[in-house]
């Protein structure tokens, strides 16, 4: 069980309603309280900072980064992110998987649509003390029911040199969001006039959160 599951769910009630009081929030966004005694599943774990997060509003993700607690040195907030988009929780230590030393967890939840960036840095909270490492994730706050969107892009036309063929290409976009992915499926369809039949080409791209 993820370490900080029990913490979690006794701030699960502190998010939703941060949520509903949050300018760029949903207006659909509702206060619920969790069960006494029921634990909240354990929020994704995201390591890698060059890798976007994407996270559905009113839902919390963690950041583990490592770590080395004896020496006094932690992972702090450079500059904050964006208050209105996320809601910082608040952060612990624990072993990092697979026993390779420590890892400390900073628990965030999403609080507004938008895109913001944690800045993190690496030292002692001491003030002018030197700054070790840095670290930047960047956050996207989505709305998980929001409807498909669609893109066409106008008929452009192509002749083929040395046959005087020309074909006309139309390319579709779609864009869609899941509560696990972001599936992206580009279809592109070319026509000769010389024919009836048509080539398509449909190539999904899937992101996940």
């Amino acid at each position: 069980m993820w370490a900080g599951s029990v913490l979690f769910a006794g701030f699960a009630a502190l998010v939703l309603a941060a949520c509903g009081s949050s300018g760029k929030a949903s207006p659909s966004a509702t206060t619920t309280r969790p069960a006494i005694g029921v634990v909240a599943p354990a929020p994704p774990v995201y390591r890698d900072p060059s890798k976007p997060i994407r996270v559905p509003i009113g839902k919390a993700f963690a950041l583990a980064l490592p770590a080395d607690p004896r020496s006094g040195l932690s992972w702090q907030p450079g500059v904050p992110p964006d208050p209105a988009v996320l809601l910082a929780i608040g952060s612990s230590f624990r072993s990092a998987p697979h026993g390779h030393g420590v890892e400390q967890v900073l628990l965030y939840a999403g609080r507004g649509y938008g895109t913001t960036q944690i800045h993190l840095r690496y030292a002692s909270p001491r003030r002018g003390a030197p700054v070790l490492r840095a670290a930047t994730f960047t956050v996207t706050v989505y709305d998980p029911s929001a409807p498909t969107t669609t893109t066409t892009t106008p008929s452009s036309t192509t002749t083929i040199a040395g046959t005087g063929v020309t074909y006309a290409t139309t390319s579709t976009t779609a864009y869609t969001t899941t509560t696990t992915a972001a599936v992206i499926t580009t279809t592109t369809t070319t026509i000769a006039p010389t024919t009836t039949a048509a080539r398509t080409t449909t190539t999904p791209t899937t992101v996940k959160h």
